[in-house]
């Protein structure tokens, strides 16, 4: 076995090793797992190759989980190891079987000196701005205020660290001993980074996150993230089918590596619960009543609302004011001006 190849044993030994003991309270161990390799290059002092360890997580909630962890092999003559790996980056994710209206990704946006991640629903703009979606609240929803509002699962998201510094190569994959690859996670802006993306799929949504290898435990972390993550979809009770747009490319990758080892059976379009597309109004008396005592009636359900409620808390429909509501040109459903595409069947409504 020549060096690379044992390095490559190695890595792929202690890699397992570490997820094993990580995840032995919260899945079933020993972890299913297989190798691939994704690329070869050279080093300038020898070769090297990246790979990637595919693992099957069957949590102990029942849930099956699929990660990819990328590892950098390469060779680097006058260092303390000639021949190094490193890990890179971890992919996670699951698709559960419920949608949600449109897609969802974590951005950790800049507060000072540190960031704090928040879950943002995608919106499509030439100057992205994080802080304005979160200030503005464009095309909010329920489901955002509830994951905004779980501490424990901000707190998971917020230890997956997003860069990472290798010593003994530059990002060209030349070696020597005063190389330095300062590794960050790609970004389509340069001010924020995005660990997680929760896309419909029609009657399914893709949970999927990412994170550097700093610490090979911290994929206990993503995974824990993950789990929360489903359950807050699962509660959501959206019941419409729904297509959403991929914020980033990353998740592409994570959609054909759930597939391939972690999709669980689809549930027919049929059994889809659809909402009735038309409701019945509240009764005139007790609106009238309620209006009296300071409070307002859900258009959908009735409920008591209160004027300062931006969603109804019995069914969650938006209580936004009518004046800017519009309607969808492909199924007709009822959006507002503000949202860039409908949340029923994700057409884009904005140019």
């Amino acid at each position: 076995m020549g060096k690379i190849e044992e390095s490559r044993a190695k890595s792929v030994e202690k890699i397992n090793r570490d997820y094993n003991r990580s995840l032995r309270k919260i899945a079933k161990t020993p972890i299913d797992f297989n190798t691939r390799r994704i690329s070869d290059f050279h080093s300038g002092c020898g070769p090297g190759s990246m790979d990637g360890i595919a693992h099957l997580i069957d949590m102990n909630s029942g849930r099956k989980i699929a990660s990819l962890t990328v590892i950098l092999h390469y060779t680097a003559y006058g260092l303390a190891r000639p021949v190094v790996w490193d890990g890179l980056t971890c992919y996670c994710g699951i698709i559960v079987d419920r949608p949600i209206p449109a897609s969802i990704f974590v951005k950790k946006v800049k507060e000072g000196l540190r960031g704090r991640p928040c879950f943002l629903p995608y919106v499509e703009t030439p100057n992205f701005s994080a802080k304005d979606v979160l200030k503005n609240r464009a095309d909010w929803n329920r489901l955002l205020d509830d994951l905004n509002g779980d501490d424990s699962l901000r707190g998971l998201m917020r230890r997956l660290p997003t860069e990472k510094t290798i010593h003994g190569i530059d990002e060209r994959y030349q070696a020597g001993r005063n190389k330095i690859w300062s590794y960050k996670l790609d970004d389509w802006d340069d001010n924020y980074r995005t660990p997680c993306q929760i896309i419909p799929l029609g009657n399914r949504t893709l949970i999927a996150t990412r994170h550097m290898v700093e610490n090979p435990r911290r994929i206990e972390q993503a995974v824990k993230a993950i789990n929360r993550i489903s359950d807050h979809v699962m509660n959501y009770g959206y019941n419409k089918l729904s297509i959403g747009r991929i914020p980033q490319r990353w998740a592409n990758d994570v959609i054909e590596l759930v597939k391939h080892y972690a999709t669980p059976p689809e549930t027919p379009a049929a059994d889809m619960v659809s909402e009735p597309e038309t409701t019945s109004k509240p009764y005139t008396q007790k609106a009238e009543q309620m209006e009296a005592m300071g409070l307002q009636m859900c258009p959908v359900c009735g409920a008591e609302t209160s004027p300062e409620m931006r969603f109804c808390g019995e069914c969650g429909v938006n209580l936004v004011s009518k004046g800017g509501v519009s309607t969808c040109p492909r199924c007709g459903a009822e959006t507002h001006l503000r949202m860039s595409f409908c949340g029923s069947c994700g057409v884009r409504l904005k140019p």
